[in-house]
């Protein structure tokens, strides 16, 4: 389980250079198969740029106190996204990015990339609901991977 907020730093609208922060922690609530076996804890801090009324630069970084793969203590693993969005529509934009994931686990180090493109819908102002996929590109990283979210802001 995941406990986290986000709290935004610069324009919560997502105009003009925006800044926000979001601490989490993981709680073990599953088993050992699908669970870490221990907490952890992170921040994520991103921040976007419009370069004009169609596209938007996104970067974000990502700290973590991970938990250890042998589920005793935590180690550091750190991340970085960047990405540029493009709006397709009033409602509708579309994401691509390059991603860096780079873990320091004691029983093995590893530094994944990806790339991936998301598409976004917002069907009113405090809803989002997105789809993607990011493809591997280096042995490390999973060949391919797909999500779907749904966000709402309060």
């Amino acid at each position: 389980m995941t406990l986290g907020f986000k709290a935004n730093l610069h324009h919560p609208d997502g105009t003009g250079f925006s800044a926000a922060i979001q601490p989490f922690v993981t709680l073990p609530t599953g088993r050992a198969s699908v669970g870490a076996g221990d907490w952890g804890a992170g921040i994520v801090a991103p921040v976007t740029f419009d370069l004009n009324e169609t596209l938007n630069l996104q970067f974000t970084p990502e700290l973590d106190a991970a938990v250890d793969q042998d589920a005793n203590g935590r180690h550091l693993a750190y991340r970085g996204a960047l990405g540029l969005a493009v709006k397709l529509g009033k409602s509708v934009s579309s994401t691509v990015e390059l991603q860096t994931i780079r873990d320091e686990d004691p029983s093995g180090k590893t530094t994944q990339w990806l790339a991936s493109l998301g598409l976004a819908w917002l069907p009113n102002h405090d809803l989002q609901i997105d789809v993607g996929a990011a493809a591997g590109l280096d042995r490390e990283a999973p060949d391919a991977e797909f999500y779907a979210g749904i966000s709402r802001q309060f």
